[in-house]
């Protein structure tokens, strides 16, 4: 995990080689010991390093670098979400459909992030069904603002492409309704338990 941790730090710092380095070191590591959490980690870390570098090799006009760049955040992000699958980590689930969403933005390749976009909402609406209604009303608050910036990738997904997929507006208007539904119902609860007390 040291390995991973600094790989992060090299990255904020944009020294990409280190940081790569790190990483892989850590992903060679956790492989050797068969530690799959280790190695979603690690396949999450290079994932984000790629899509970053990419991103960055993008916004200085280098763009066959840019995108090779971020199509190896792809195929680390691919083998992760597989792995994730497999063991059964919803989490990492989103976390590598959030990577394969901002790398097909940055490809400008709508049809692929409008998919993950909508596994991104389809994980996070699952994740709520499972965990939202056993939490108390402060969880339930610090739980909906960990989803505020997920939804905000599918409100920002339907605003741009908005000329190509003009009914995806009904359907982040339904997601809004339904998250406020949720929370009056959870509102409401809370108001009839203090009646009750």
């Amino acid at each position: 995990k040291t390995l991973n941790n600094l790989g992060g730090v090299y990255l904020n710092d944009e020294d990409y080689v280190n940081s790569f380095d790190s990483y892989f070191k850590a992903m060679e590591i956790f492989q050797e010991i068969g530690d799959k959490k280790g190695i979603l980690v690690a396949l999450y870390s290079l994932s984000f390093y790629h899509l970053t570098e990419g991103t960055a090799e993008l916004a200085k006009g280098n763009k066959i670098s840019g995108e090779e760049k971020i199509n190896q955040s792809l195929d680390y992000s691919i083998n992760g979400y597989d792995l994730a699958e497999n063991i059964g980590a919803l989490k990492d689930l989103l976390k590598f459909s959030i990577v394969r969403y901002l790398a097909n933005i940055s490809l400008k390749q709508l049809d692929e992030a409008r998919k993950y976009v909508s596994e991104i909402i389809r994980l996070r609406f699952q994740d709520l069904q499972l965990n939202y209604f056993s939490l108390s009303e402060r969880e339930k608050e610090l739980y909906f603002a960990t989803m505020e910036k997920d939804f905000g990738f599918y409100n920002d997904f339907t605003v741009f492409s908005h000329s190509k997929y003009p009914l995806l507006a009904d359907t982040a208007f339904t997601i809004a309704l339904q998250n406020k539904g949720i929370t009056l119902k959870s509102s409401t609860a809370l108001r009839v338990s203090i009646h009750n007390s």
